[in-house]
């Protein structure tokens, strides 16, 4: 009997210990993980070492009597510390919420990271709760602002602008297919200016934005951008413009947004964000696609042809399409009325056609503008284009008389042999010229005017010469005869 009573003690010894336990276990921290938000532009110049941050979590009971626990924090970084949190006495069944502090160095790049674990402890030191403790280190490096300026299917040009609060960006209405969309990104460094700038400063700076779909552009599209280091506080703007494929299909499509630096410290930081747009239709958009001159520029040709595409945009068929085109001086008054293109989704929706036209007699050489319009509905304009024609001059071949001094002496010399006879020749090479002469005469085929000139074979020098000469051998005749005489006698 005895022995039954023992077993019976030690049976509800053994209860009420369970007991117990089961009641301590009713104490649990509410939220799946404590998370403390950082800003280090709490950084200045009297918080070189560490800011305070302080961060909440819930305790709740479903005790039905008071419970007393003690909530601490372990296994944080180097540098990191905690204030003690003082004990916690909750009634039963009530929630409350506890504050806690820690002194957070500079040591981590932006986003979360697990840097300890929260516990809760009886007043035996038994821990009835332990949930993560998370990091959320906010970017020192902003996307501040990005501007949006597009153009919706009924022509209006809109702006819109995110900032920074904003998780995702998604624009109001549709962009039409075929138009300029522009982006202007503002980026900022948030760094305190009174924080050590050989910490603050952000480098390594790119942006990057990528269409998740790159039929959405038409032509090349830039998707990485790179800045200069930024001081703290510091902006800059980064443009980007780009046109939507005309063919694009009228779907959402998604920009992946990347900004990422690394401060003095060499953490990163970085910013993600998602634009969406909408590429859409309007029912009425028929454009001219082509509109040239061939050739671009006439000189001497009687004729010019003239290639027009005109392609329909729209969600709606074009029955009553007119082309029409234009230039007074030019004495071209084209139109063509009436023909079909239906809409956008239809193979055949293009429109093809080259005109030639005779340029008027003696037009004047010149800049001529072309007008080509497009109307649909009979009346209603769609579309316009003006193309130069290039009118230059239609020279004739002439002679230049500039031509270089040889070529010109040399004709001109052999048309002077042709038109004077030689004169006699004197030793004497000596000579004077006289007044020179013009003369017509014909030079490879041309007129010109040739001047030459007619040298006198007998000069001064020559006659005297001559007379001195006639004397000698008179005299020396003279002579002669005279001895001759003599010699008879």
């Amino acid at each position: 009997m005895i022995a039954i009573k023992q077993q019976t003690v030690l049976l509800l010894c053994s209860m009420l210990i369970l007991l117990a336990a089961t009641v301590s276990a009713s104490v649990d921290i509410q939220e799946q993980k404590v998370v403390i938000d950082v800003d280090y532009n709490h950084f200045d110049s009297e918080n070189l070492k560490f800011i305070d941050v302080t961060g909440t979590f819930t305790l709740t009971s479903s005790d039905s009597t008071n419970s007393t626990v003690t909530p601490t924090i372990t296994g944080l970084p180097a540098d990191y510390t905690v204030d003690t949190i003082s004990p916690v006495t909750l009634a039963p069944g009530q929630s409350q919420a506890v504050a806690f502090t820690i002194h957070v160095p500079h040591k981590k790049a932006s986003g979360t990271a697990t840097i300890g674990t929260l516990n809760v402890k009886d007043t035996t030191g038994t821990v009835l709760s332990s949930k993560p403790l998370i990091q959320n280190t906010k970017s020192m490096l902003s996307l501040q602002e990005l501007k949006v300026t597009y153009v919706t299917p009924k022509d209006q040009t809109e702006d819109q602008s995110f900032t920074d609060t904003n998780s995702n960006f998604k624009l109001d209405n549709g962009v039409k297919a075929g138009s300029d969309v522009k982006f202007v990104f503002t980026i900022q460094n948030l760094f305190d200016r009174n924080y050590d700038s050989s910490y603050s400063n952000i480098d390594y700076i790119e942006l990057r934005v990528e269409p998740d779909d790159k039929n959405l552009i038409n032509g090349t599209f830039d998707e990485k951008y790179k800045f200069d280091s930024l001081d703290a506080r510091a902006k800059e703007n980064q443009e980007i413009t780009f046109t939507v494929g005309d063919n694009a299909d009228t779907t959402d499509y998604i920009f992946d947004i990347t900004l990422t630096g690394e401060d003095g410290k060499g953490f990163s930081h970085e910013v993600t964000r998602q634009l969406q747009l909408r590429v859409q239709r309007a029912n009425n958009d028929v454009r001219i696609v082509t509109a040239e001159v061939i050739p671009p520029q006439v000189s001497c040709e009687k004729t010019i042809d003239v290639n027009v595409i005109v392609k329909n945009y729209g969600t709606s068929d074009q029955t009553y399409t007119t082309l029409m085109i234009y230039n007074k001086k030019l004495g071209i008054q084209e139109n063509v009325p009436y023909f079909k293109l239906p809409r956008y989704t239809r193979s055949d929706s293009v429109w093809d056609r080259t005109f030639s036209y005779t340029l008027p007699a003696n037009i004047a050489a010149g800049m001529y503008p072309l007008d080509v319009n497009v109307a649909i509905n009979k009346d209603i304009a769609a579309d316009s284009k003006s193309i130069p024609v290039v009118i230059g001059k239609c020279a004739t071949p002439t002679q230049d008389t500039t031509k270089s001094g040889s070529q010109i002496n040399s004709n001109t010399e052999k048309a002077v042999a042709n038109v004077v006879a030689p004169a006699t020749t004197i030793a004497k090479k000596e000579t004077v010229a006289t007044t020179p002469t013009s003369e017509k005469v014909s030079v490879d085929g041309s007129s010109s005017t040739i001047i030459k000139t007619v040298e006198d074979p007998y000069t001064n020098e020559d006659i005297i010469a001559g007379i001195l000469i006639t004397a000698v051998v008179v005299i020396f005749a003279f002579i002669t005869w005279f001895i001759v005489l003599l010699t008879k006698k």
